[in-house]
């Protein structure tokens, strides 16, 4: 069976029970919603990570409390997709490794965080799912609140076990022994260190394995606070083209590349090649692998004159930024 993801436009107040009626057969109309939450640190042990879907429904994709909407699968038919965006602002990459039964997807969020997602299609009951991913720091502060409550219900059980430890300096100094002050001292580094370990998986351990392919994964907190993705200015893309003559024609190679490293992607059907004034035709001879920067690929221009301009539009996240790139480059 194939699969092919489907993104359709849709307004920002979509509720759930829109979802129920849309693009679902009547049978998966009338049935229940179904709802699973996945955890990020969890499912991406796998690279990609894999989750099971059942075909002919409708699927909302909640990260950190955003839903992003419109994301429809069927089997009849197979297409590949570059880039879109879905209402919420948030950019979905569907990678063009989509084989018979299952489908790479990447969700980027504003802070340039990466979540590959494998969908992958199985026998089960049809309807509308919804699933929620969290990421490793969000269940990490969880956990981190939980022991907190828990540290201070136990804070004055640890009391009893330090007053064995004035036992040792008493024999270095005999007259402070009957002296209880030596017991507040090392009682306060155990109850100030216990709360700080918590605090260490919170923030770099856990996220390890959550970022196959971008630098860190810090979304829960970055998400909640826009600091960090403002606190970085967008630089501008690097797009550099060259060509040469194969008859009347020209054959323009051009990459796009990010100056630091940082995501960006381009469609490349904003590509145009012109004269100076007027649009020329192109032929694709080689397609980008990827919407993701590097982006690499080759095309025809016929019967190109001398001196050719290439346009291309990019656009980043983190913080988000959309340019208009133009080379003009020399036949050779």
């Amino acid at each position: 069976m194939n699969i092919s993801a489907h993104l359709a436009p849709r307004t920002a107040v979509l509720a759930l029970a829109l979802l129920l009626g849309s693009a679902v057969p009547s049978e998966a109309a009338t049935s229940k919603a179904y709802y699973q939450t996945v955890s990020i640190d969890q499912v991406l042990s796998t690279r990609p990570a894999t989750v099971v879907v059942s075909p002919l429904y409708q699927v909302t994709l909640q990260v950190m409390g955003a839903e992003i909407t419109g994301i429809s699968m069927e089997l009849s038919k197979q297409k590949n997709f570059s880039v879109s965006r879905a209402e919420n602002g948030k950019m979905i990459f569907l990678d063009s490794l989509v084989t018979a039964g299952g489908a790479d997807l990447n969700l980027i969020l504003d802070d340039e965080t990466v979540l590959p997602i494998r969908l992958q299609v199985a026998n089960s009951p049809t309807g509308t799912r919804v699933y929620k991913f969290m990421t490793a720091d969000a269940l990490a502060a969880q956990t981190t609140a939980a022991q907190a409550t828990q540290e201070e219900e136990d804070a004055p059980a640890p009391l009893t076990p330090p007053q064995a430890a004035p036992a040792a300096p008493a024999p270095a100094a005999p007259a402070p022994a009957p002296v209880p002050a030596p017991a507040p001292k090392p009682a306060t580094p155990p109850t100030s260190s216990r709360p700080a370990q918590p605090a260490v998986p919170a923030t770099r351990p856990t996220p390890a394995p959550v970022v196959p392919p971008a630098g860190s994964v810090t979304g829960a907190q970055t998400v909640i606070s826009p600091a960090p993705a403002t606190a970085r200015p967008a630089a501008t893309p690097l797009l550099e083209v060259s060509a040469r003559r194969d008859g009347p024609d020209a054959l323009v190679a051009y990459r796009l590349t990010s100056p630091t490293d940082g995501t960006l992607f381009s469609n490349v059907k904003t590509l145009r090649v012109t004269d100076g004034r007027n649009a020329l035709t192109t032929v694709p001879v080689t397609l980008p692998r990827s919407s993701m920067a590097p982006i690499l690929g080759l095309v025809r221009v016929k019967n190109a004159p001398k001196e050719l301009v290439l346009s291309l539009d990019a656009q980043t996240l983190g913080p988000a930024q959309s340019f208009t790139l133009s080379r003009k480059v020399t036949v050779q």
